[in-house]
């Protein structure tokens, strides 16, 4: 969908804008960066009239160059490591039982 701004757009009048696609086929690989590749457009107005065009697409493979995503570093949780309150309540209270336990 190419946006007007309250423009009327006649039949033959050349517009100006950028059209935007996705497919979930992934160009070929044996198609190299910068081929030009000639492919058919079809753009359709409000009363259903096709109006096919040939435009000529060019190859950008330069993405693919870059450096991968870094996948983010594990953050830690609230409760993966306990407080140190309780760690030392925890120590303490095993010393007590160990130290009953060698009276007996």
């Amino acid at each position: 969908m190419i946006f007007q701004s309250g423009k009327t757009l006649r039949r033959g009048q050349p517009l100006e804008g950028y059209l935007l696609a996705i497919d979930s086929e992934p160009i070929p690989v044996e198609i190299q960066h910068g081929t030009d590749v000639t492919a058919k457009l079809t753009i359709f107005d409000q009363f259903d009239q096709g109006y096919s065009y040939d435009v000529v697409l060019r190859v950008d493979r330069s993405v693919e160059w870059g450096p991968k995503p870094v996948a983010p570093k594990r953050r830690s949780r609230l409760f993966d490591r306990p407080d140190r309150k309780i760690r030392m309540l925890r120590n303490n209270a095993e010393g007590i039982v160990l130290a009953t336990d060698h009276k007996i």
